[in-house]
């Protein structure tokens, strides 16, 4: 369902009985912080723990045990979200009022997997755990290798 655009409406045209009340009220919908959060932005955790396995691949730290376990967690996580919808997430309230989009899988193991795959490259131990870790986590969320 694409969205649709509502009605415009005038900002002097608020209640006035709700005019006090608004300034907090829509301070209370939103949640602000000064660093995004991992349950906020999923792509966010991918995204440091990426960057936690490209600096163990790092020629001057060259830690190849530690991008293998960064890559294991990377797969749980793609596991998990793997199992949930893609669907954009539809809000109501008598009508569609908010369209929240989701993540593709595609997009996501890209993120996870591009550049440790490429970081990776003449290190067999960790492009062998690529494969493992893509294998293990769509069979986390129920598909065939």
């Amino acid at each position: 369902m694409a969205p649709q655009r509502g009605r415009e409406r005038d900002p002097d045209d608020t209640d006035p009985a709700l005019a006090p009340r608004l300034p907090a009220a829509l301070r209370d919908a939103f949640v602000l912080g000064a660093e995004r959060t991992q349950a906020e932005d999923i792509g966010f955790g991918i995204r440091q723990l990426v960057e936690m396995c490209l600096r163990a691949l790092s020629p001057g730290i060259n830690d190849v045990f530690t991008a293998v376990a960064v890559t294991d967690s990377l797969s749980a996580a793609l596991g998990h979200i793997y199992a949930r919808e893609t669907e954009p997430v539809l809000l109501y309230d008598g009508s569609v009022r908010i369209i929240r989009s989701v993540s593709d899988h595609t997009g996501m193991t890209a993120a996870a997997f591009d550049q440790i795959r490429q970081a990776g490259q003449g290190k067999p131990a960790v492009l062998i755990r690529l494969l493992e870790a893509l294998r293990r986590a769509s069979a986390a969320a129920g598909r065939p290798g």
